[in-house]
């Protein structure tokens, strides 16, 4: 019974020093990725280029889905006073997706400026 017991030990032991060995590479490897901005929206990256297109695209769809809705609405004129789908919860939606269309670059960057004051100064670290 006490070999089993050893045994055990040495076993859950390895598994401990991986475990833990494991934990600080994660730990470099998540300080290392918060100080990458991938969210640049600075055109003359491929990647900045990329979320400039999707922007584009987001509008664009916009324009297309509130365009199909008045078509809805030409055609059936009962949907336009409908309170689920009428005119007026368009117009909220269509303003909805214009000023989140707007914000999130901002919003991002701000966040991005927090996250790294609060990397920089070791708050996560000295809070474990």
């Amino acid at each position: 019974m006490e070999i089993f017991t050893n045994l055990l030990r040495t076993v859950m032991f390895f598994v401990d020093n991986i475990v833990y060995g494991l934990i600080t590479v994660i730990y470099k490897l998540f300080i290392y990725l918060s100080e990458i901005n991938l969210f640049s929206f600075d055109d003359s990256t491929p990647l900045g280029a990329l979320i400039g297109r999707i922007y584009v695209l987001l509008g664009i769809f916009m324009l297309f889905k509130v365009s199909f809705s008045l078509i809805q609405y030409i055609i059936d004129p009962n949907l336009f006073s409908d309170k689920s789908k009428g005119f007026g919860k368009l117009v909220t939606n269509a303003l909805v997706t214009m000023v989140l269309l707007v914000s999130v670059p901002y919003i991002f960057t701000y966040a991005m400026e927090i996250q790294s004051k609060i990397v920089q100064s070791n708050v996560i670290g000295t809070l474990i």
